[in-house]
C-alpha cells in the first residue's frame, strides 16, 4: 500500500516554496514512506521464516511420530514376548508340581488303605466272636 502525500500539507508547501519545490519533498516522503513499507515486510517475511524454522526444530512431524510409534509398538512386541515366555515357564513349574502332587497323594491313598485293611484284620482278629466264627467256618470248631 503506497503511502500519498497529503493533499493539505502538500498545498500549505507549494504555497510557501512553489510548485517545483514542494513536488521535491512530496516525492521523497513518499520514497521513503514506500521503502519502510517493503522494509517492513521483508523483516516480516523474515521474522515468519524464523519462526517457522524454530517450530520446525522443536516440533514433531508425521514421520517423527511415525517412528515413535513404530519404536513403542516393537518394544510392546517385545514385552509382550518375555511376559509369555514367563507365563510359560511359571505354567510349567505348575504342571510339574501338579505331577509331584498326585504321586504324593497316590503313595498316601496307598498306605491309608494298607493301614485300614490292617485295622480292620487287627479288630477282626482281636475280637473273640470273630475267632470263633471263623473256626467255625473252616471246621475246627463244633
Amino acid at each position: 500500500m503506497a503511502y500519498t502525500f497529503p493533499v493539505e500539507v502538500y498545498s500549505r508547501i507549494e504555497e510557501v516554496v512553489g510548485k517545483e519545490t514542494a513536488l521535491t519533498p512530496a516525492k521523497s516522503v513518499e520514497a521513503a514512506s514506500n521503502g519502510i513499507q517493503e522494509e517492513a515486510i521483508r523483516l516480516a517475511q523474515q521474522k515468519k521464516l524464523e519462526v517457522r524454522e524454530e517450530l520446525l526444530k522443536e516440533l514433531a512431524s508425521k514421520a517423527d511420530l511415525a517412528a515413535l510409534r513404530n519404536e513403542m509398538l516393537g518394544e510392546i512386541k517385545a514385552l509382550r514376548n518375555e511376559m509369555l515366555g514367563e507365563f510359560k515357564a511359571v505354567y510349567t513349574e505348575i504342571k510339574a508340581s501338579e505331577a509331584r502332587t498326585d504321586a504324593k497323594l497316590e503313595r498316601l491313598d496307598r498306605k491309608f488303605s494298607i493301614l485300614m485293611i490292617l485295622i480292620l484284620v487287627s479288630v477282626y482278629i482281636t475280637n473273640q466272636n470273630t475267632i470263633v466264627f471263623i473256626l467255625k467256618l473252616f471246621g475246627l470248631m463244633k
